[in-house]
């Protein structure tokens, strides 16, 4: 610091204490004040030709840089892989239908009939099954179909039902007898669709022209209410026409027989042709039991084929704990009267040894029932869900069945099943199905040998060299 600087501070400290203002002009006259350029002076510079030069690269510069991110991003958009196509699907086109028959499902007065109020008191059940949909059998409606018979309930606890479904965010199907009718037909659809039920089934063929007028209403009820109501019947309508609007069941694996199941190239055929409809029957109330016609040994491996096809399968109660025709009462634990009835006294003629609460237990292995959660999931995979059948029919001297769903932009599914009694069998997967890839994801496998099923699940294969042993399906 200078002298003249320390001086100059003494001076403004001795002036403060008697004229603050004599400081700030002596402060003021120190201060340096900056001027911009004058106009002559910016005028000499705009027309340097330096500077011209420079501002006109520095234009290009910009607007070069401007356009390319321009033409990256739209090179990015058109080349870059497209999301693959998710087709906007109806509720019915999501989930497997689960056929109930009240009557023989849960009993909640004690006097051995079952009830609407006691299938209100399961409707858990169908959480834990993975279950969204159920349809409930014509025999608890009224002659004239407008009503509950008494011994089920009432219409008020039919609307009981509905509530708590949509608690959970399931649907109520209706089955309607129709063809037992001589009231107008349409007035009584409107009747269900409009008050108690997320959907009806005629369980009857149907002329195209009566079902396009049944279409016109559920489509109205839409448009009024924003709900897509089903339409479930049987129809000659191809494919393509009306697809989306309603559900043909147009295949029905309700007569499988043990036989027709080992005979493999019949049996890919009623594969291929279940493709041709987006809606197929494994079981209903006038066929024989499941566990009737397959021989217990094949009842998983069956279920494994057919739960899996294109379409939305309308299963029936009690086929996952292999109920069969000559007991059709629900089995629900191994009581006396196997969980049917609060009714200790009575006693149903059958073995409550295979029951929900025994094939849910932990330590029960690999049951019926817990195959059914496992493919009722699996079929929420897009590829399972909306995809392609893709069948080869020319197979010789092969007890193997195989088949492959696919979704374009999706992992496809090859499930395979050796419904022999014989050896184990080499199976070349890649040749039958033409695929692109030797290797596989195992995400469903069931055996009735001692395989180790953890070994064998979660693991990658050999799609060119798969061993399946006897009665093994994935």
């Amino acid at each position: 610091m200078t002298k003249e600087a320390i001086d100059l501070e003494d001076t403004e400290k001795f002036l403060e204490s008697t004229d603050p203002t004599l400081t700030k002009i002596i402060s003021n006259k120190h201060q340096v004040t900056f001027n911009g350029l004058s106009k002559d002076e910016i005028m000499r510079y705009g027309n340097d030709p330096t500077w011209v030069k420079i501002r006109w690269m520095l234009f290009i510069f910009f607007w070069a840089v401007w356009i390319g991110m321009l033409t990256f991003a739209i090179l990015i958009v058109v080349y870059s892989p497209k999301c693959p196509y998710r087709p906007k699907l109806k509720w019915w086109q999501n989930d497997l239908i689960y056929q109930v028959d009240v009557e023989n499902f849960s009993d909640s007065d004690s006097n051995n009939i079952g009830d609407l109020t006691g299938l209100i008191d399961r409707i858990d059940y169908f959480e834990k099954l993975g279950v969204k949909s159920i349809a409930l059998r014509d025999n608890v409606l009224e002659d004239r179909a407008r009503g509950v018979k008494k011994n089920y309930g009432s219409l008020e606890t039919l609307a009981k039902l509905k509530r708590e479904m949509e608690k959970r965010e399931m649907f109520l199907v209706i089955d309607v007898p129709l063809e037992k009718l001589k009231t107008n037909d349409t007035e009584t659809l409107n009747f269900w669709l409009r008050n108690y039920a997320d959907g009806v089934r005629i369980d009857s063929h149907v002329p195209s022209a009566k079902l396009d007028k049944w279409l016109e209403l559920a489509e109205q009820i839409h448009s009024e209410t924003f709900k897509y109501k089903l339409i479930a019947t049987h129809s000659n309508k191809s494919e393509t026409e009306n697809e989306e609007s309603y559900l043909n069941l147009g295949a029905d694996f309700g007569s499988t027989s043990t036989a027709d199941l080992k005979d493999v190239n019949k049996f890919l055929s009623k594969i291929e042709d279940s493709a041709k409809s987006n809606g197929y029957t494994l079981n209903s109330y006038n066929s024989g039991r499941i566990a009737d016609s397959i021989e217990p040994s094949l009842l998983k491996i069956y279920h494994s084929l057919v739960l899996l096809l294109k379409g939305s399968p309308l299963v029936l109660y009690g086929d996952e704990i292999a109920l069969n025709k000559q007991n059709p009462r629900m089995k629900w634990e191994s009581s006396g009267n196997c969980g049917f009835s609060p009714n200790k006294t009575s006693t149903l003629k059958s073995n409550c040894q295979v029951s929900v609460k025994a094939s849910l237990a932990h330590g029960s292995g690999e049951t019926l029932l817990k195959i059914y959660q496992e493919l009722i999931k699996l079929r929420k995979e897009p590829s399972i869900n909306w995809g392609k059948v893709y069948v080869n029919k020319n197979v010789t001297d092969s007890n193997v069945i195989s088949y492959l769903r696919q979704a374009d932009g999706f992992d496809g599914y090859l499930i395979v099943a050796n419904v022999a009694n014989s050896q184990p069998e080499f199976v070349d997967l890649v040749q039958r199905h033409q695929l692109r890839s030797d290797v596989a994801q195992v995400v469903f496998f069931h055996s009735n040998s001692p395989t180790n099923h953890d070994d064998f699940k979660e693991n990658n294969t050999s799609s060119d060299a798969l061993n399946l042993s006897k009665q093994q399906s994935s």
